[in-house]
């Protein structure tokens, strides 16, 4: 038995678009960013606060309350990936954002950062 499927046609009656984003041509680089915040910051309006020049991913990978925690408080580690669409960059790249990430974090005197090699 044979058959032919239209999926343009129930891609049409999905209502949905449709869309592809070709993987990266050169490699990402990430990094580890360890916060410690108010627990009562939540892990969105902190990934909200990180933006950084070729930044392309942001996700929380761990959340530590205890032992070596301040009271109150609660240690994030976030990690981080970075892309350029036309070339690799460089360790220098990554590090300038990074510690311009740390910098843009820390100003409000409420998180203290620490980046991981």
């Amino acid at each position: 038995m044979v058959f032919a499927v239209n999926l343009d046609g129930l891609y049409a009656l999905s209502g949905e678009t449709i869309s592809y984003t070709p993987p990266p041509r050169f490699p990402s680089v990430e990094s580890h960013v360890n916060v410690v915040a108010p627990a009562q910051l939540e892990a969105t309006q902190l990934l909200a606060r990180i933006q950084g020049e070729h930044l392309v991913r942001r996700t929380v990978r761990d959340v530590w309350t205890g032992s070596g925690v301040p009271e109150g408080s609660r240690r994030l580690t976030l990690e981080l990936e970075f892309n350029h669409p036309d070339r690799s960059l460089t360790h220098q790249e990554v590090g300038m954002a990074l510690a311009a990430i740390k910098q843009s974090l820390e100003s409000g005197g409420e998180l203290t950062v620490e980046i991981s090699a």
